[in-house]
């Protein structure tokens, strides 16, 4: 609804039009009262006004709201209005977040029909509802360049979905859709089921977390049946549930073109899981398949391995957080034995013990396809940790390796160490976050990194460390020819270990990102890392946040560095940014993390 049409209770202000907002903007305010009050600051002085009453007691003015710029309540005034006018300038238009309504979308709209340079629109958290979606999705219908199109989170129900489908009727440009976090429901995603059969270009849709429940997904799943050109299907946090599941298991054994399904969050259960295991036998193009939080049992775990000792074409599995347990592994053990086409493994937080561990580093041992395993968040403890090592020692493929909060501890990291140090030299990403190592495991890792020359990142938060394992991992920083991500947040490093750490940037040339978050770094340990970063021409991240009171300057001065490094840095390598934004979030889910010319590591503890 327009601001024009909306009805107004007497009594109550009027929302300004957008010509009085655009107008309010370029009018400045009243002249400030310059106050003789010693007590107020300068931030203080701007919300006394001249006019304001005054007072009998001889007392300053009461502070006054200083008057503020009427907002458009439909998109930013300055802004939004001069983007839209101008789209014919961009390529790739970001207009998430900015309270854009039905009114702006309509301006939007008349500009896309005719538009020939918009390939990606990202119009995500806005206000857009029904009725703006209706106003773009009018554009869609004439509109030949673009193919990215980001609507989530943005109050879309049923009727805006049915809008889409005609759109996608007769669209044959438009590559990527994303509708998450809508109010489509079963209606809405039955509607929208219609424009999916029918169209021929969609490679990419995103419909999670709309409340789709079994007559939506039921519709889904016929329309992919037919759909040849879909290759991404993302329906996460629904409510699918196991005849949902078996309806789009139904589905993927008539589809050819899809090669990415992410279910994750919908209580498919081992019934649902089933029936995806009995699609997973005869499919020949899957190759991606999320099934995380799912309460899927050890029955369920059992026919999904099954599935895999026979598929060919699965080259990415997430499991993560369902009931799988020791039991759940041994099928999936001998699986992976026999598997050699798999490649991402994530069975994070399914209850598996030292002996789930255990059959899970034999299968390791035998499998020659897996490049990356992620089993955080169980209980493997020192002794699992001890066979993962023994398979390490002999495995050639698994690049990424990630073990938080296992319970491993100081003998648990030796282990790892010893292997690391001596005979494996292909594992690239370590994350042992939250597990308590202390600085014996840390005076391990120390001795690996003297010596290895294949790790890339490694991840301690939350450790236990202190200055002795910091002054340790110091030293060998300072030899180090290889890492480039250290996270050292969460720890108990003082001022004497981080000094040993700033010593070593000096002479390090490979490490671009180091985290020192919330320990206690101090004064001392802050200017230290000042005086090395002057030094220093490759360090891009350096994080001291939450260390105490730290000299401003100082901190300044390191970040200006970073910042020159990081501009050194994509000017001789160059930079490709990912200009989707949310559109891709979770895609990256089974990379490697792998540090590559202008690709940062982000930390995220």
């Amino acid at each position: 609804m327009s601001i024009e049409d909306s009805e107004v209770a007497a009594g109550e202000p009027v929302e300004p039009t957008e010509q009085q907002a655009e107008t309010a903007l370029h009018e400045k305010p009243p002249p400030l009262e310059r106050s003789e009050d010693p007590t107020i600051t300068n931030s203080k002085r701007s919300s006394f006004y001249r006019g304001s009453p005054p007072r009998d007691d001889g007392r300053p003015s009461p502070r006054m709201i200083p008057p503020t710029i009427p907002a458009f309540m439909d998109g930013i005034p300055a802004v939004t209005p001069g983007l839209i006018k101008n789209m014919n300038l961009f390529v790739t238009m970001n207009l998430s977040n900015n309270g854009i309504g039905a009114a702006t979308s309509a301006k939007l709209g008349t500009e896309l029909i005719n538009n020939k340079t918009v390939q990606t629109l990202n119009l995500s958290c806005n206000k857009i509802q029904d009725d703006g979606a209706a106003s773009i999705c009018f554009a869609l219908e004439h509109n030949t360049t673009l193919k990215c199109l980001n609507l989530a989170g943005n109050l879309v129900g049923a009727a805006g979905a049915e809008k889409m489908a005609c759109a996608l009727r007769v669209n044959s440009t438009l590559e990527t859709l994303n509708m998450a976090r809508n109010k489509l429901g079963d209606i809405g995603a039955m509607r929208l089921a219609h424009g999916i059969e029918k169209n021929g270009s969609l490679k990419k849709i995103e419909l999670g977390w709309n409340n789709i429940c079994d007559d939506g997904t039921n519709k889904l799943a016929n329309a992919l049946s037919s759909n040849t050109s879909l290759q991404q299907v993302d329906l996460s946090g629904n409510k699918i549930g196991a005849y949902g599941a078996s309806r789009l298991a139904a589905a993927l054994e008539k589809n050819t073109s899809v090669k990415s399904l992410h279910l994750s969050g919908n209580d498919v259960r081992d019934d649902g899981a089933v029936k995806l295991a009995d699609a997973l036998q005869t499919s020949t193009t899957l190759t991606s398949l999320y099934l995380q939080r799912n309460n899927i049992g050890p029955d369920g775990m059992g026919r999904l391995a099954g599935a895999l000792c026979g598929n060919t074409s699965l080259k990415h599995l997430n499991l993560g957080w369902n009931a799988m347990g020791d039991g759940g592994v041994r099928p999936l053990a001998r699986a992976l034995a026999e598997n050699s086409n798999l490649e991402t493994l994530n069975v994070a937080g399914n209850r598996i013990g030292p002996y789930g561990a255990e059959r899970l580093a034999g299968s390791v041992l035998l499998n020659t396809s897996l490049t990356s395993l992620n089993v955080s968040y169980n209980t493997v403890s020192h002794s699992g940790a001890k066979r993962m090592a023994d398979a390490l020692e002999k495995n050639t493929t698994i690049q990424s390796l990630n073990l938080t909060l296992n319970q491993i501890g100081g003998v648990g990291t030796e282990h790892l160490a010893r292997v690391l140090a001596h005979t494996n030299t292909t594992l690239r990403v370590l994350n042992l976050q939250l597990n308590r190592i202390g600085d014996e495991g840390a005076e391990a890792l120390a001795d690996v990194l003297k010596v290895n020359n294949s790790l890339e990142t490694l991840v301690l938060h939350g450790n236990n460390i202190g200055d002795v394992g910091a002054v340790k991992l110091g030293a060998a920083l300072a030899v180090n020819k290889r890492l480039s991500t250290l996270d050292l947040s969460v720890n108990n490093i003082c001022a004497h270990g981080a000094t040993k750490i700033a010593d070593a940037l000096v002479h390090n040339t490979t490490l671009t990102a180091l985290s020192m978050k919330l320990n206690k770094v101090g004064s001392g340990g802050c200017f230290k890392f000042g005086a090395a970063m002057e030094q220093n021409d490759t360090l891009q991240v350096l994080d001291l946040s939450e260390n105490g009171s730290l000299p401003m300057e100082t901190l300044a001065r390191i970040q200006q560095q970073c910042a020159f490094n990081m501009a050194q840095y994509e000017a001789l390598y160059g930079m490709q940014q990912d200009m989707t934004g949310p559109m891709v979030e979770g895609e990256n889910e089974q990379s490697l993390d792998q540090p590559s010319p202008g690709r940062r590591k982000n930390f995220r503890p």
